[in-house]
């Protein structure tokens, strides 16, 4: 473990980054509109509010893990 992290091993999951990646978009897009209702056709970032409908859908469903609830919510 120790020789994998100093060489720069990534320990995520490539559907841990992208999920990763899509939160920063959404960052990005509450930094500029001031909230997270991200409109259906939104072009800039079309396939944004799908991923946000997924994350709402799968946390009432009890989907989403402790960690991913975390950084929703920061």
């Amino acid at each position: 473990y120790e020789a994998l992290s100093a060489i720069g091993f990534n320990w995520e999951s490539q559907s841990d980054i992208q999920w990763r990646e899509k939160l920063e978009r959404l960052k990005a897009y509450k930094e500029e509109h001031g909230d997270c209702a991200v409109p259906g056709n939104y072009s800039a970032d079309p396939g944004l509010a799908m991923w946000v409908k997924y994350q709402r859908d799968a946390m009432r469903r009890g989907r989403l893990s402790a960690r991913q609830i975390h950084l929703l919510e920061e």
